[in-house]
């Protein structure tokens, strides 16, 4: 933090049928000096076990809200989606510097989507529920990612305050080959549908998959199909140009 190594970029969530990007998501980004691009998967994971997790995530606040806030001049529906820790979910009182941080930029609670996994709800699920009740009093929304890698969060899903559910792109990566992987993510965009949630698929790679999904009922989706994760400079260009080949509709 202290070197600027740490950046954001951004990949847009876009509405299947329609082709709009109702949303985008703040993915954490390292660049380190000497090891280059440093996954966040090795480093989350660590962050987790120490006392860096709260600075980090005020930063992370302080600097993708000041980003999105210059998009939604365009755009007054966009909304930010960003990631919470585990830690989070049991220390709530950042939240006071988040409703801080949305009145400086002049931004509605409905405009930031907070993101939480299934295994992070499973690992303390009365602190979570308590924190995600809070977040969605204040008005900010909440969903539940990598849905259907956790051990039992389906008990659990019709009693969290979410609105949307994203299906891991593990489920998507082979859908086309695999007959097993199509049923069982058309039953988990029947859940998702019958809890009266949307559903959004991660990792879509090719047009293929992004016809399935849309044919298939999925609300919304992501992956380097419609856009890679971007810098900021560049999701705001890609956010205030047209996209006509989305939806890919003949």
């Amino acid at each position: 933090l202290a070197n600027r190594q740490i950046e954001f970029h951004y990949q847009p969530i876009v509405d299947l049928k329609s082709g709009s990007t109702p949303l985008v998501e703040a993915l954490l980004r390292w660049t380190h000096p000497i090891l280059g691009s440093v996954p966040p998967s090795e480093f989350i994971p660590l962050l987790e076990t120490t006392s860096l997790v709260l600075p980090l995530h005020e930063y992370a606040m302080r600097e993708t809200l000041r980003e999105f806030a210059a998009w939604t001049s365009r755009d007054k529906d966009l909304r930010l989606s960003v990631n919470l820790s585990v830690r989070l979910l049991r220390q709530p009182a950042w939240l006071d510097a988040v409703a801080g941080l949305l009145q400086k930029h002049g931004l509605s609670p409905e405009s930031l989507v907070f993101e939480v996994t299934e295994s992070a709800v499973m690992s303390d699920p009365q602190a979570s529920m308590e924190t995600l009740t809070r977040i969605r009093t204040m008005g900010i929304g909440l969903a539940i990612d990598d849905f259907g890698t956790g051990a039992s969060a389906c008990a659990y899903l019709k009693n969290l305050p979410v609105q949307h559910v994203k299906i891991d792109r593990s489920f998507i990566a082979d859908l086309l080959s695999s007959e097993h992987s199509k049923h069982i993510v058309r039953a988990m965009i029947g859940v998702i549908h019958g809890l009266g949630l949307k559903a959004v698929a991660e990792g879509i790679e090719t047009e293929e998959q992004y016809r399935w999904l849309m044919d298939n009922g999925c609300d919304m989706g992501q992956g380097y199909w419609m856009s890679r994760p971007l810098p900021a400079d560049q999701a705001g260009r890609w956010l205030a140009e047209p996209h006509p080949g989305l939806p890919p509709v003949a």
